[in-house]
């Protein structure tokens, strides 16, 4: 660990000592994630177990900020959590979505590009970034962002679902069609694939698809 994240992992337990009575009690605590764990660095192991132990009590201590509507904050809790350990990639997430919600898009857009920047290997962080793009219309930029979420480990089916609709916004029948296909198969019983692939197909066997 290098001296900057020892010295706010230091800090931030300092504080967690301070205001933990008055917080703790409305603290949630939630259930250790895949990636909180995966994302642990090889460190000495006394630094490691303080810095883990941290980061662990701080995300707790961001439901307090969150149910008290102190979105600012807990806003500024979630950007110090990364600091420190920036491969942990659920504090991205909300603080992207409250940062969104604050009218503050382009520090949320920031912030879900250093997700995939630190964490490229997960395929949320590009689902986050990809949501993003595709909520402001940037359909290409969000067909990528979708596509490279496809090529990580274990994406859900509706990831396959977002590529295949940035895809037919931004003129891609054809990969549509093929995302269609692949959502297909990973849900076969799931009606809405087979109504939207039937759609771009009949799109793709239109006369006018190219105008």
């Amino acid at each position: 660990m290098n001296l900057l994240r020892t010295g706010l992992a230091i800090g931030a337990a300092a504080l967690l000592a301070l205001h933990g009575t008055a917080m703790g009690a409305a603290s949630t605590r939630r259930t250790p994630r895949p990636s909180r764990q995966a994302a642990r660095t090889l460190l000495a192991p006394q630094a490691d177990a303080i810095l883990d132990n941290v980061v662990d009590r701080l995300w707790d201590r961001g439901d307090w900020y969150w149910h008290e509507g102190r979105y600012e904050e807990r806003v500024a809790l979630d950007r110090l959590i990364i600091r420190m350990e920036p491969r942990f990639i659920e504090p991205y997430g909300t603080a992207g979505w409250l940062l969104e919600s604050l009218g503050r898009d382009q520090e949320a857009l920031a912030l879900y590009r250093q997700a995939v920047a630190h964490v490229p290997e997960r395929w949320e962080t590009h689902q986050d970034l990809g949501m993003f793009y595709y909520q402001h219309k940037d359909y290409p930029a969000a067909a990528e962002e979708f596509r490279r979420a496809t090529e990580q480990p274990g994406p859900p089916v509706y990831v396959w679902k977002m590529l295949a609709h940035a895809y037919e916004h931004s003129g891609q029948l054809d990969k549509a069609e093929a995302a269609w296909v692949t959502a297909g198969r990973l849900a076969p019983n799931d009606p809405a694939v087979s109504v939207n692939l039937s759609r771009v197909r009949a799109l793709l066997s239109s006369p006018a698809k190219g105008g």
